[in-house]
Parts: structure tokens; sequence; C-alpha cells
């Protein structure tokens, strides 16, 4: 006979194998649990670069990445991802550098594919 110790345990188990499963099929502990991502893109790539360096000076660790096919109108380019909370302070930081940020959008993430909601600023 099973304590009901047992059948919890096993049950909590199971939960855990499940969420487990669930991070590392949609990679949301990478990405952090509900948070949201954008992209703000600059007039170049090396501007996009020299941005990233200096938010890394400041402790704020972000990603250069290409362009989204569906959101370049130029062709071939980098942008910069970080968390929507850091909006204020990159298009803020952006401007006092001279490298004002050109267009902002939302990573809206989807099953299979992404969407991008464009953010006025």
């Amino acid at each position: 006979m099973k304590s009901s110790y047992q059948s919890l345990s096993r049950t909590q188990n199971v939960l855990t194998i499940r969420i487990n499963l669930y991070i590392i099929y949609t990679g949301e502990q990478k990405k952090g649990l509900g948070r949201m991502d954008c992209l703000a893109v600059y007039d170049s790539g090396n501007y996009t670069i020299k941005m990233c360096r200096h938010f890394e000076k400041m402790g704020l660790v972000f990603e250069v990445i290409s362009l989204p096919c569906k959101i370049s109108s130029r062709g071939c380019s980098y942008c910069l991802k970080f968390p929507e909370e850091y909006i204020d302070i990159v298009v803020s930081e952006s401007r006092t550098n001279k490298y004002p940020v050109r267009e902002l959008y939302r990573v809206n993430k989807g099953m299979t594919k992404n969407t991008y909601t464009k953010i006025p600023f």
C-alpha cells in the first residue's frame, strides 16, 4: 500500500518532467518566462555593434542579431535584441551617443514563426 506522500511525490515528479520538457521544447528558460523581446533598428550594422558595446560597458548585456526579413526594408542588416523593459534606456542612450534608433519592434513569439509589431516612440 502506497502512502499519500509517495503518491504526491510521483505526481510532482511527473509535473516537473512535463515542465522541463516544455522548457526544452520552447526554449523558454533561455529567453525567460513571459519576457517580451524588442528589436532596435539602427542606420547601419556598425551603429548596432557600437551601441551593444556601449550597453555592455553599462552592465547591460543585449544581443546583436540579423534583422528579420519580415521587417527589413534595405536588405541584410543587424539589430539589437533586448527585453522590453529597457526600451526607454535604449532609445535615450542611443540619442545621447548620436546613433538614434530608427525603428522599434516588439517580437510576438509564435509556435513556428515570430511576428513583429512596430512600436511608436
